[in-house]
């Protein structure tokens, strides 16, 4: 099992392609619990980057891109606008330039946002997991 206080909470949006691609990148298609593997991390570092699957990623248009700014806690995924197409993302923190995944607002798809436990999102390193679970 895992431990409780290691599970991240996430609202996810509508339901899209964007999100139907989390879920199954993630196992929350299949399982309660869904995990990530942390692909990009610095301890100063302001988004924890998580790679997803190129194969499906490669046809993620376009789809509920952020205007203005996006908050911290969100999540989003890189659509086919950007060459990383599939990669995922939490923001730390907020920015009014960038995405989830570092790429600017039309190369990025929001699919959720951390609505429970984002301290379990500090101090992780490449090659750890996080575990998700998706809330109403």
């Amino acid at each position: 099992g895992v431990d409780p206080s290691s599970i991240v909470k996430v609202r996810l949006y509508e339901d899209s392609n964007s999100v139907r691609y989390f879920r199954r990148v993630t196992g929350l298609e299949l399982r309660r619990i869904g995990k990530l593997r942390v692909y990009f991390a610095t301890p100063r570092m302001e988004l924890v980057l998580f790679k997803g699957d190129d194969t499906l990623g490669s046809g993620l248009m376009p789809e509920n891109i952020p205007v203005g700014s996006v908050a911290a806690g969100a999540i989003g995924v890189t659509n086919t606008a950007k060459k990383f197409a599939g990669m995922l993302g939490i923001r730390l923190v907020a920015s009014d330039r960038f995405g989830p995944t570092a790429e600017s607002f039309e190369g990025t798809n929001l699919v959720g946002e951390v609505v429970g436990n984002a301290e379990a999102l500090k101090g992780l390193r490449e090659g750890q997991y996080i575990y998700l679970e998706a809330v109403p």
